[in-house]
């Protein structure tokens, strides 16, 4: 089994790169938002129990997050785990549910990119209203200001794609991963890639990285 963890700050083209990653090595991609989403609409046993924590404003407790993610790994086979895990917490119980089927995380892919890149990626960041194409004012802008290259729709801003959100969630990003990034540095599986460019050119780096992936130590116990 291959599992593969995928990390990266807002805005440096983690959701781009996963799906990229994920059907090149044939991996199943596994979003730990979209996987608590769908739990809770399928009213699985575990999607119930969180609905419960997401109804009264709490968070969702790590023990329940790892439940879900370990149980979807089980039955996918090789995996690409993206969002998710977000603290040392959750990577040493990941490590541990996995560790008693005998399998480990075999790299984390960490991408990175300066800070005012990331910036101008999230508040440049536009979407036709109509048919959901995706512009950004600063490295891939419209012809024609505020309309959509392919159906001539109106392009829309998310709410929270602001200045003052984007370096308020980066700061969180920072907080949380930081410790996160020295964890898989520490277990000498750490794949760090220059996540600036075009996309096919980062693609071909987060490939050559992980071509000597399968010699390198892995995370859990042997």
């Amino acid at each position: 089994m291959t599992d593969i963890v995928l990390i990266g700050p807002p805005g440096v083209g983690k959701g781009t790169q996963a799906l990229v990653l994920a059907d090149r090595a044939g991996l199943t991609h596994l979003a730990s938002g979209d996987l608590l989403r769908a739990s809770i609409r399928d009213e699985t046993v575990l999607g119930l129990l969180a609905k419960t924590y997401v109804d009264s404003g709490r968070l969702v407790p790590d023990e329940l997050v790892v439940d879900m993610m370990v149980d979807r790994m089980l039955s996918a086979g090789d995996t690409l785990l993206d969002g998710f895990p977000r603290t040392v917490a959750q990577a040493e119980e990941l490590e541990e549910r996995l560790g008693r089927v005998r399998r480990r995380i075999d790299a984390a892919v960490l991408l990175t990119a300066p800070r005012l890149t990331l910036i101008r990626r999230i508040v440049g960041r536009r979407s036709c209203r109509a048919c959901q194409a995706q512009y950004n004012t600063y490295f891939a802008p419209s012809r024609v200001e505020g309309i959509c290259d392919a159906c001539g729709g109106e392009l829309v801003t998310r709410s929270d794609d602001n200045a003052t959100t984007a370096q308020l969630r980066l700061e969180v990003y920072d907080n949380q991963t930081a410790p996160l990034v020295e964890h898989y540095r520490a277990a000498g599986v750490l794949r760090e890639i220059d996540g600036t460019g075009d996309p096919d050119e980062v693609a071909g780096r987060i490939a050559a990285s992980l071509s000597v992936a399968a010699a390198e130590p892995k995370v859990g116990p042997p």
